[in-house]
């Protein structure tokens, strides 16, 4: 066995494991928080084809690297219409900021939305109001 990133020529290579380290040391707080995530693939089919790309799985190759570090990915689906510029999602209410920063160190992304638009709030059975969500807390749209 040997640790990812290592091969027979130099299984002494422990690079991706110490950067795997130093990022959960550095960013506790998305681990404690566990927000789901949906990674959305946003590029434009037709531009992607011209550029010979068009079989490369963007949101599906984040999502894999994301999960190798913890994130709770939920979902990678693609966009109904192309995304011109990449950004970060909030959908759920309340404070992710220690998820969006970590999300930051992996991908280069700083525009943030709110998008707690899509919290629903009601009344329970005996009158209470409460605010409920379905879906992801996180979209990562690119």
């Amino acid at each position: 066995m040997l640790p990812i990133g290592a091969d027979h020529t130099n299984p002494q290579k422990y690079t991706l494991l110490q950067e795997f380290v130093a990022f959960i040391l550095s960013y506790q707080g998305f681990v404690k928080q566990k927000a789901s995530i949906e990674v959305i693939n946003g590029v434009d089919k037709q531009l992607a084809r011209q550029k010979g790309m068009a079989a490369v799985p963007f949101a599906g190759n984040l999502a894999i690297k994301m999960k190798r570090y913890g994130f709770q990915i939920a979902e990678t689906k693609n966009a109904e219409t192309p995304i011109t510029t990449s950004y970060i999602a909030i959908n759920n209410i309340g404070d992710f900021s220690p998820t969006i920063q970590a999300i930051q160190k992996i991908v280069p992304i700083t525009e943030i939305r709110d998008n707690s638009q899509l919290v629903v709030t009601g009344l329970d059975l005996s009158g209470n109001e409460i605010s409920f969500f379905e879906g992801t807390d996180i979209s990562i749209y690119l």
